[in-house]
């Protein structure tokens, strides 16, 4: 699947040979989190590769590339029981989305949420939630989500988000 979000972002499905460039920028967004302080949203050690390769070969991880460049990553699912006890088929859930800070300012976590948001509609979706760490709150807030809720596993605590369609 592809699909053209603004002139020149596209938007494709990952395969398992992109893995090394979404732990790359994965791996680049959690270091930057972590120098701002932002350490509850990822950890070093959280992206496993069996897991993404699982997510990918689902069909749930996406590449955005500017120019033929990859510069971000995002994980859109179905369902997302960890986090969210709903109604089944209600929501799309956004996951690891992350651009690389080369490319920040230039709206691509707009876009991708743009994007989500028009995945989730195709599939009669209500909502469009994810849940991230208090620190970027404002950030998913700014793009329309409200705040529905928290979670805590563990020492983390993450902020649940949902924007309706």
């Amino acid at each position: 699947m592809s699909a053209k979000t603004a002139e020149t972002l596209e938007i494709v499905q990952a395969t398992r040979a992109d893995l090394p460039v979404i732990l790359s920028i994965l791996s680049e967004a959690q270091e930057w989190l972590s120098l701002k302080g932002m350490t509850q949203q990822w950890q070093s050690g959280d992206f496993q590769e069996a897991r993404l390769n699982r997510s990918i070969d689902a069909g749930e991880v996406y590449l955005a590339k500017l120019g033929g460049e990859v510069v971000a990553t995002a994980t859109i699912t179905w369902q997302n029981s960890l986090m969210w006890a709903d109604v089944k088929g209600e929501a799309a859930y956004l996951n690891r989305m992350a651009v690389r800070r080369a490319h920040a300012g230039k709206k691509i976590g707009q876009k991708l949420v743009d994007w989500a948001e028009a995945q989730a509609r195709a599939k009669g979706r209500k909502f469009v939630r994810l849940d991230c760490a208090p620190s970027l709150s404002d950030y998913y807030a700014k793009m329309g989500f409200t705040r529905v809720g928290h979670r805590t596993i563990g020492e983390r605590m993450a902020i649940l988000f949902e924007k309706s369609l």
